[in-house]
């Protein structure tokens, strides 16, 4: 294979990377967007390390500081392992964190030896997102309504907080496709900059609209203090056609879309209810006390979930603060080392826009647009966790140390740099497939409920626990094995395998109910109450838990508090349920309610 073959499959996997990646959503047979992507962004890098060693005889691979923080960043990350309650969880994380440097590592090579990479990244995701954005754009006008802001459009992002942010830190490589040469990607570039702004404005993902406020400022306050605004008035003026062109047909689209509900956003960008005690406020208080109680290591990576209670009526996968969350899972020194990688990459872009004139001072702003907007937007959401976004980051880090002037420790060659990734690369895929077979397996079971016990139990014997332990919403699947064993009389195996369940997510309600109600029916009333009432100390709504203690308190003749249990429970929230419904009722009639 000559040279440019391997440049040109080259091109071709990164396209696949930038504009095919996220179209990948599996819906209902895995979790979306996260171990589907991972597994396929990991194949395609596979790929891309071969084709690097492949009878390269080339410059070799730059190592700088960047380069130590993120082994520290991984190194503290594994450390923590010792505190994890679920390991499969905490090695699905350790990837994304190896898939994130490999990814940052392979794309800066490919920009410093591949001159042709650049433009294919810009026009890549220029494509992409505008795939993205007539995605969402069929979604919302499928319904046959006006837009209304309470619409959860998604693309292929799974929900609008992340859609926004793929949106956001696309915005850096759309900037300068703009300043293209060529008409043609002008006017691709300026389409894809009015449908971005316009989904942005629709979504109303407050942390994004911060962000980019955010990113303006610093782009003017720097503009001014080096001096640099002229060259910016220069680019604006040889694309002004272009610009009025799209600015018009954006603000008309704007128009016609949104008719008089600017009220709505205005009200929204200022409103402050997700921060008060039954949003974020609330989870973040949560999270410090787990992390006052795990500085040095945290809880293991992944594992936070486990350790905060549902939050009025939500069970939260995530603190929505990706520095809380690095904090309370990995610990103090994975949080200074994530900060830092995070903290380098802006120093060495406003140190070079201050110091370096080798360089296109507008590439430097978009990439400072794109930290900063990302940097913010961790503060409110959780774009660590999807693998497009840490694709789009990766893109960031490259351009940052290849495009600008940096000190280099020491370097390497292709095939050593490769001898050290392609092990951890196989692993990950071979974890990565086990999991999505995993997975597939308990949603096949959860979603096909009319099979028998035994297929079920079948089935579910084939999940390897060390790749799948919890499914992404936190159910350990020894809960459902404890359930299965329920249905086929085995109350002694059931109540084992919620105990297992129990020692994984000591606060999920769900799991302490099923194991008050085998207590319950093996005659330990008293251990059964001290479940239920743990149940209700997370969620004390729970009609399941109330209509199950007072049961016991009925049964034991404490008719009084059977009553009061039965007055807190709502008669909405059992509606479709005809067991509970039954025994509501059954109830009510006992105690003359």
């Amino acid at each position: 294979m000559n040279k440019s073959k391997i440049e040109f499959c080259e091109n071709c996997i990164i396209v696949i990377f930038c504009s095919i990646l996220p179209l990948i959503y599996t819906k209902s047979l895995f979790d979306p967007t996260q171990t589907s992507q991972l597994f396929t962004g990991l194949i395609l890098l596979l790929i891309v390390h071969l084709l690097i060693v492949y009878k390269q005889k080339q410059p070799c691979f730059q190592f700088g500081y960047i380069d130590f923080l993120f082994f520290s960043y991984a190194i503290f990350s594994m450390i923590s392992l010792i505190k994890s309650v679920d390991i499969s969880i905490s090695v699905f994380e350790l990837c994304k964190i190896f898939f994130l440097y490999s990814t940052f590592k392979v794309f800066q090579y490919l920009l410093l030896y591949r001159s042709p990479v650049k433009s294919v990244i810009f026009i890549s995701i220029t494509i992409h997102i505008i795939i993205q954005c007539l995605i969402a754009g069929y979604q919302i006008f499928n319904k046959l309504t006006i837009v209304k802001y309470d619409v959860r459009f998604l693309g292929t992002m799974t929900n609008q907080n992340i859609f926004s942010a793929c949106l956001l830190l696309s915005l850096p490589f759309i900037f300068i496709t703009l300043q293209s040469t060529r008409l043609s990607l002008r006017i691709l570039s300026g389409s894809a900059l009015l449908l971005n702004f316009l989904f942005l404005i629709i979504a109303q993902t407050r942390s994004v609209w911060v962000g980019c406020a955010l990113g303006f400022l610093m782009i003017v306050i720097l503009l001014f203090y080096n001096k640099h605004i002229f060259r910016i008035i220069s680019l604006f003026k040889a694309n002004r056609i272009t610009i009025l062109f799209m600015s018009a047909i954006f603000f008309l689209l704007l128009t016609v879309l949104l008719k008089n509900e600017w009220s709505q956003i205005y009200s929204h960008l200022i409103s402050l209810k997700n921060f008060d005690s039954n949003g974020r406020y609330t989870i973040w208080q949560k999270t410090a006390s787990i992390i006052s109680n795990n500085f040095i290591l945290g809880v293991g990576p992944g594992n936070w979930r486990f350790h905060v209670p549902v939050i009025n009526h939500i069970a939260f996968q995530r603190p929505h603060n990706d520095y809380l969350w690095v904090f309370a899972e990995c610990g103090i020194f994975a949080l200074l080392s994530y900060i830092g990688i995070l903290g380098l990459s802006l120093y060495t872009i406003v140190r070079n826009l201050k110091y370096s004139k080798r360089i296109n001072t507008s590439i430097l702003y978009c990439l400072l647009f794109g930290f900063i907007g990302y940097c913010t937007d961790s503060m409110f959401s959780f774009p660590k966790e999807r693998p497009y976004l840490l694709i789009l980051l990766a893109l960031l880090l490259a351009f940052t140390f290849s495009t600008t002037p940096q000190k280099i420790l020491f370097k390497v060659s292709p095939r050593f740099f490769a001898g050290i990734l392609l092990p951890a690369t196989v692993f990950s895929l071979y974890f990565c497939w086990n999991r999505m077979v995993a997975e597939y397996i308990n949603k096949k079971i959860i979603m096909q409920s009319n099979q028998g016990p035994l297929a079920k139990m079948k089935l579910i014997n084939s999940i390897k626990p060390f790749y799948y332990a919890a499914d992404p919403f936190s159910n350990p699947v020894k809960s459902l094995e404890g359930s299965i064993w329920t249905e086929l009389g085995n109350l002694g195996n059931a109540k084992q395998c919620y105990r297992e369940a129990y020692e994984m997510a000591p606060l999920n309600p769900e799991i302490l109910i099923n194991l008050g109600s085998i207590l319950e029916i093996s005659s330990d009333r008293t251990s059964a109450r001290k479940y239920y009432n743990k149940a209700l100390a997370i969620e004390p709504w729970n009609s399941q838990a109330l209509l199950n203690l007072a049961v016991i308190e009925y049964k034991d003749g404490e008719k009084e508090k059977a009553a009061d249990l039965v007055k807190k429970v709502d008669p909405n929230s059992i509606a479709g349920r005809e067991n509970l419904v039954t025994q509501y009722e059954i109830l009510k009639s006992s105690l003359r309610l």
